[in-house]
């Protein structure tokens, strides 16, 4: 079994999280990448993804920043 979760971290700094179970590692790898390729394009501060198998261990696991600049807090 493998666990897939996408965070993510907004401005006031609460964070979101989902989390899915699949039985087969390909499946959980098309969820990771498929959160990753939404995350890359993301208005969402911080928006990531991680890989786990069914013991906790640490498969995969990246993050996109899209932190405003100053300009556009403004």
């Amino acid at each position: 079994m493998f666990i897939v979760i996408e965070l993510q971290t907004y401005l006031d700094e609460t964070l979101g999280t989902i989390v899915n179970n699949y039985e087969e590692l390909l499946e959980a790898q098309s969820k990771y990448y498929s959160i990753l390729s939404a995350a890359a394009l993301s208005k969402v501060p911080i928006h990531a993804a991680v890989l786990l198998d069914e013991k906790g261990n640490l498969l995969n696991n990246f993050a996109f920043e899209h932190m405003p600049t100053p300009e556009e807090n403004e």
